[in-house]
């Protein structure tokens, strides 16, 4: 497992040129959205020094040079190139909430009350997992009164 000290060896040929060694970095940075997790490679070859920037959701992780990190902010991992040169690689990480809200409502007894597909005809709290407009898995609440 890599960590922010210690530094890891990168191998890419000299004599390719700065793009052909960028799209190896690119092609290593991999988005996961069924797990809300993003990977990226501490063995891709980097050009100089970078900068990252990632989006994930609340519940969601973003791997960088060996840590799993949930939280926003800027990282930093200092990286030897395959040159012997020291690269620093900056990841900037944003964090979108989950989005929720609450519905509260009221029916008869003989009524039924539609809510995410299906009919309720019983007093609950139910929930729905539904897409956020951001992205992000969105809660829905319905809280639900059968008055006889």
């Amino acid at each position: 497992m890599f960590n922010q000290f210690t530094p890891f060896r990168v191998h890419a040929p000299q004599t390719e040129p700065l793009f052909a060694r960028f799209k190896y970095f690119l092609l290593a940075l991999v988005f996961c959205s069924a797990a809300n997790t993003a990977w990226a490679s501490p063995l891709a070859p980097f050009p100089g020094d970078s900068t990252i920037s990632a989006t994930i959701c609340a519940n969601g992780s973003y791997l960088f040079n060996g840590q799993l990190i949930q939280t926003e902010g800027v990282y930093t991992a200092l990286l030897e190139a395959s040159d012997g040169s020291d690269s620093t690689v900056t990841l900037v990480l944003d964090v979108l909430p989950l989005l929720s809200g609450t519905i509260t409502a009221a029916i008869c007894a003989d009524e039924s009350y539609s809510f995410n597909g299906a009919q309720y005809t019983q007093s609950g709290t139910y929930t729905a997992t539904l897409p956020g407009s951001n992205g992000c898995d969105s809660i829905a609440t319905l809280k639900l009164t059968v008055y006889p």
